[in-house]
């Protein structure tokens, strides 16, 4: 749930990265993951929820994996646009 939250944040705003260790990270998916933190931690003060490393786990690894979807879908996107353009001016 919280990758296709990512993913879609990251395709509606493509250009918006935070440099972490010389890595450019999407806002989307730091947003994501911060909130998938808050809500598996929330867990421990409801009697009837547990918190679990697991599911904080499979929730992260599923941003990783529609992070990087959303990266190659914006740059087939980028690409196709380009090309677009690109045909456009000759066609001038």
């Amino acid at each position: 749930m919280y990758g296709i939250l990512a993913f879609l944040i990251n395709c509606s705003f493509p250009e918006r990265h935070i440099r972490i260790a010389s890595i450019q990270t999407p806002v989307g998916s730091l947003f994501c993951m911060a909130l998938a933190s808050i809500e598996e931690f929330s867990q421990a003060f409801f009697p009837r929820r547990s918190a679990s490393w697991a599911d904080l786990a499979s929730g992260i690894l599923g941003i990783l994996i529609f992070t990087a979807f959303s990266l190659l879908a914006i740059n087939k996107f980028n690409r196709s646009k380009t090309k677009f353009f690109h045909n456009d001016r000759e066609n001038l």
